[in-house]
C-alpha cells in the first residue's frame, strides 16, 4: 500500500502540474487574445482616422482644382476680350487710314532738328504690330495663369500649415 500512496500523491501532483500548466496556457491565451483585440481595434480606429483626413484632403484638393480651372477659364475670357477689342480698333484705325487719311504727318517748324529728321513720321498699320501685341497679351495671360496657380498653392499650404499645427 505504501507504494500506493506514493503513486497516488505523484499522479496527483502530475495532473495538478498538468492542470496549472493548461489553465496557465489558457490565461496567456486569453491575456493574448484580448491584445491582439485591443491592438487591432486601435489600428481600425488609425486607419478610419487616415481616411478621414485622406478624405478632407482630397475634397480640398478638388475644390482647390475647381477653383483654379474656374479662375483658368476666366482669365483666357479676359484676354480674349482683349484681343477682341484690340482688333476691333485695329479695323477702326484701318478704316480711318483706306478713307483718305494720310500716312505721312510733318513735323510742326517749331520742331528741333533731332526731332525733324526725315521732316515727316510715318503711322504704320496696326497689323504691323499686331503680332508684338497678341504676343504681349499671350505672355501677359500666361503670367497670370501662373499666378493663379501660385496662390492656389500658397491657400493649400496654408491650409497644411493649420492643419499640422493642430
Amino acid at each position: 500500500m505504501p507504494n500506493f500512496k506514493k503513486l497516488s500523491i505523484a499522479l496527483t501532483l502530475i495532473v495538478a502540474f498538468v492542470a496549472g500548466w493548461i489553465i496557465n496556457g489558457w490565461r496567456w491565451e486569453s491575456k493574448w487574445l484580448r491584445f491582439e483585440a485591443e491592438a487591432n481595434q486601435q489600428a481600425l480606429k488609425q486607419a478610419q482616422s487616415v481616411r478621414q483626413i485622406e478624405t478632407s484632403w482630397q475634397d480640398l484638393v478638388n475644390l482647390t482644382s475647381i477653383d483654379l480651372k474656374n479662375d483658368y477659364t476666366a482669365i483666357n475670357q479676359k484676354y480674349q476680350s482683349a484681343l477682341r477689342r484690340i482688333n476691333d480698333l485695329s479695323g477702326q484705325l484701318e478704316r480711318v487710314q483706306s478713307n483718305g487719311a494720310s500716312n505721312t504727318v510733318s513735323m510742326p517748324k517749331t520742331a528741333s532738328t533731332a526731332n525733324r529728321v526725315g521732316n515727316s513720321c510715318k503711322c504704320r498699320s496696326f497689323r504691323s504690330h499686331g503680332r508684338g501685341v497678341e504676343e504681349a497679351l499671350a505672355i501677359a495671360r500666361d503670367c497670370d495663369v501662373l499666378a493663379t496657380k501660385y496662390n492656389e498653392l500658397l491657400k493649400l499650404y496654408q491650409h497644411v500649415q493649420l492643419e499640422i499645427s493642430k
